[in-house]
């Protein structure tokens, strides 16, 4: 069984406060607006401990952004997509992702059984025209 500690938690939370919520420790403090601060913030992740207030805080202000469960498993990390967005790599989004690319094969392999198809039809009518 994976144990998160300290350390991997908070380096985990400042991937996401850098990667995915791209604000600095102190415009966190400001919108999360409760008992914890720039200190607290960087306290955490450096592996430090804080209060359970505080982490629950923290915690909550991130789930607008990441399942906060992901941040507790072995497998734990973020992708980018194109553009602007970002995304987290969740176990749901793996299971996307997999499905995304099954059905791009299907499709692919389908139309390429209809285009056959197609052109085996178009010989035969040309041929009864002859």
């Amino acid at each position: 069984m994976f144990k998160i500690t300290p350390e991997i938690l908070g380096a985990r939370l400042k991937m996401i406060r850098e990667d995915v919520v791209r604000l600095t420790m102190t415009e966190i403090a400001g919108k999360i607006n409760s008992t914890i601060n720039a200190s607290g913030i960087s306290r955490l992740e450096r592996g430090h401990n804080v209060g359970s207030v505080q982490l629950s805080e923290l915690l909550s202000f991130y789930s607008e952004y990441v399942y906060i469960d992901s941040l507790f498993k072995e497998d734990f990390c973020l992708i980018e997509t194109t553009g602007k967005e970002t995304a987290v790599k969740s176990p749901i989004n793996s299971v996307a992702v997999k499905a995304i690319d099954t059905a791009k094969e299907n499709f692919t392999a389908a139309l390429g059984r209809i285009t056959q198809e197609l052109f085996d039809n178009l010989d035969k009518s040309a041929s009864l025209i002859k």
